[in-house]
């Protein structure tokens, strides 16, 4: 009668049969054979799995469950799948980092959830944000936005005062362009009759820096009168 494998026992002198063991990846490649006896339990440590932008691959178990050897067996990875995780950095036009945002899974479109992003005025220029420096769109790995504003061109007020100290002209002029005023007049005396000469003094009381950096601010904030050397006998 044949022997009974479940009741099998190796006579001492005789040696039991190996059979391979075929371990494979969760795409069905043999990655590793091994050979174990029979009636023992084969064991293989786990393997790893390359992950991409979207995943990264965590070996939890051997499918399916490893048992005693009978014969022949095969047995696959399984993984535990992770959705990776990116930084978004919003930073402004100077470098400064306004917010940062971490762990921003795959394929989620990230928000600036601050204040709207704002750029100091300076001597030439007051600035709106227009934007990014790139459409906002789905993560797919670390990424910077950069704040973009536009630029627009400041105006100041020039006045023109008479030799007198008496206002006779005001013009708002942008930054950079010269002002033009109108040629003043004086009315002749029994003595003179006048020529106007364009000869404008102008005495600096403030800091550049101060006077153009305030839009409007009028020049005679700066002297309590623009002196204008525009009159002579002839």
């Amino acid at each position: 009668m044949a022997a009974n494998p479940d009741n099998f026992m190796l006579r001492e002198g005789l040696v039991a049969t190996e059979y391979n063991i075929n371990w494979l990846d969760d795409a069905g490649k043999i990655v590793d054979t091994t050979q174990c006896a029979y009636g023992e339990t084969p064991t293989h440590a786990g393997i790893s799995k390359t992950g991409d932008a979207q995943y990264s691959y965590t070996f939890k178990e051997w499918s399916p469950t490893i048992v005693p050897v009978t014969g022949e067996a095969s047995y696959t990875a399984v993984f535990t799948q992770t959705v990776n995780t990116y930084t978004v950095t919003w930073k402004n036009w100077d470098g400064s980092t306004l917010e940062t945002d971490s762990n921003v899974p795959y394929g989620t479109t990230p928000s600036f959830d601050k204040d709207t992003p704002t750029r100091d005025q300076d001597a030439q220029y007051t600035y709106s944000f227009a934007g990014w420096n790139q459409g906002v769109s789905k993560v797919t790995g670390d990424v910077e936005y950069v704040a973009v504003f536009t630029p627009h061109i400041r105006s100041y007020d020039v006045k023109f005062y008479d030799d007198q100290g008496v206002l006779i002209q005001t013009q708002s002029v942008e930054y950079g362009t010269t002002p033009t005023p109108t040629e003043p007049k004086k009315s002749d005396d029994e003595t003179y009759r006048y020529i106007f000469e364009p000869n404008y003094e102008i005495i600096n009381v403030l800091p550049s820096d101060i006077f153009f950096g305030i839009p409007g601010l009028d020049l005679d904030s700066r002297k309590k009168t623009y002196t204008r050397k525009n009159v002579k006998p002839v």
